[in-house]
């Protein structure tokens, strides 16, 4: 396997699917140049414990941040809840802090796959669609 054939099964072995629920209201901004970046920390539907209201039962260390880019990000992850379940698709990216205990891994999301509980009401009224 050559040097491309080995980057291209590095790329495979880090792309990941999660399956879990949000644990913070997410966090979008969008720049004046038209930049679009929002974040959401996503908890391993394993890792939950007995909540408490208005917690979503998994405590912080146990969620993977997930970082969303691209147009749409700052306006459609915002409407995600606490407690929402999602599927987040994507790879895996290390990022050094300052200090080594700093280090972490990020998911930057390819998409994001979201399922609203039962009787949840969107405030929202759909985008108009055009036919084809």
């Amino acid at each position: 396997m050559g040097s491309r054939g080995e980057a291209v099964a590095r790329e495979a072995r880090s792309r990941v699917a999660v399956h879990g629920t949000v644990v913070r209201r997410p966090r979008c901004i969008r720049t004046v140049e038209g930049w679009e970046i929002a974040s959401l920390l996503v908890a391993p539907a394993d890792a939950r414990r007995p909540a408490a209201a208005g917690d979503t039962g998994a405590p912080d260390h146990d969620a993977v941040l997930a970082v969303c880019s691209g147009s749409g990000a700052s306006r459609d992850v915002p409407r995600l809840g606490v407690g929402d379940e999602v599927i987040v698709v994507g790879r895996l990216v290390p990022r050094r802090g300052a200090r080594p205990e700093d280090d972490a891994v990020e998911l930057v999301a390819d998409a994001v796959l979201a399922r609203r509980p039962t009787g949840s009401v969107v405030a929202e009224p759909p985008e108009p669609r055009i036919a084809p």
